[in-house]
């Protein structure tokens, strides 16, 4: 027989219990009624760089829970270690400078879609990182918009590398990295647009020059060069921008391309050397030949593809 103690104990725990359940606290929430932002991919267009360099990422969030989410802010920081800290250093992205990318609203239980990004990595290396391998790792909903079944698992706390961070192992410079890592810039096209008028008078040329290689070209020139024949040599004549305009082309990240338009002054007639008049005089073409990194400031994956070229067919006066 229970004592009167005893029933009383248990009396009070069954109010309890009927209680909770049917005023629950307006801020409990079940788990399973709120959504679950995680890191799903994150890889890289290079596993090794130095820096100063740009980086490529493609990444994808998911959505592990079963409410759908509104649009969260994801940002990418370099970290000595593989998990987030306050420490870290947040990256720029090279078209806006933002550190900040917008994603939008993931449906429940869905993968969010692809997105590519291009940053910059720091000039430097920061001051007291010591070794060669550092990491990117992903913060999805870096402001905390979005109320989570579970918020420690939104920056670097995957158990497989790749889900929401990457290593990179940095060289000294660009001169350290592995040759099929090296940037590679090659001409897309190269088209004449204006070739009206007399030796004497500018030609008009437009180009495409583009960054084939892994890692980013640092800044370099393009050259024109007038030949009498088909081939570049030592003996043909440099041209330059008849405004006086530079021809550097700005640092490309990998894949990326940039258009460049040129009125090139040229010589007159009776200043050309020999060697052209007398290919002229008989009715012939010469070559103008556009050299893409005509100094050699950017050490390529390959040489063998910075030049193109076409013709001139230029009235003699």
């Amino acid at each position: 027989m229970q004592s009167i103690g005893t029933r009383f104990f248990a009396l009070a725990t069954a109010a309890a219990l009927i209680m909770l359940a049917v005023e629950p606290s307006e801020s409990f929430v079940k788990p399973r009624n709120q959504p679950d932002l995680k890191g799903n991919q994150l890889r890289g267009g290079q596993v090794h760089t130095f820096f100063g360099n740009s980086l490529r990422i493609v990444a994808r969030i998911v959505n592990r829970g079963r409410v759908k989410t509104g649009p969260f802010d994801v940002r990418f920081v370099l970290s000595r270690d593989q998990v987030g800290s306050a420490d870290d250093i947040p990256l720029r992205m090279l078209d806006d400078g933002s550190t900040i990318f917008r994603h939008k609203g993931i449906r429940k239980n869905r993968y969010g879609p692809y997105f590519t990004l291009h940053f910059e990595l720091p000039n430097t290396r920061p001051a007291g990182w010591v070794g060669n391998v550092f990491y990117v790792i992903m913060h999805t909903d870096v402001h905390n918009e979005v109320a989570e079944a579970r918020e420690d698992n939104n920056f670097g706390e995957s158990r497989q590398i790749k889900r929401d961070r990457l290593p990179l192992r940095f060289e000294e410079s660009p001169t350290d990295l592995p040759v099929s890592k090296l940037p590679d810039l090659d001409a897309l096209s190269f088209n004449i647009t204006d070739k009206r008028g007399p030796f004497g008078t500018p030609i008009g040329v437009a180009m495409t020059v583009i960054n084939t290689g892994r890692t980013r070209a640092g800044f370099s020139r393009v050259g024109f060069f007038l030949s009498a024949d088909r081939k570049l040599s030592d003996t043909d004549i440099e041209l330059f921008p008849s405004d006086g305009s530079s021809t550097i082309v700005p640092r490309l990240a990998p894949h990326q391309t940039i258009d460049l338009e040129y009125d090139v002054a040229t010589p007159p007639f009776d200043q050309l050397p020999p060697r052209f008049i007398n290919r002229l005089n008989r009715g012939k073409t010469v070559s103008l030949f556009l050299v893409v990194d005509a100094d050699d400031a950017v050490a390529e994956r390959s040489e063998s593809n910075n030049i193109d070229t076409t013709r001139v067919a230029k009235f003699k006066e």
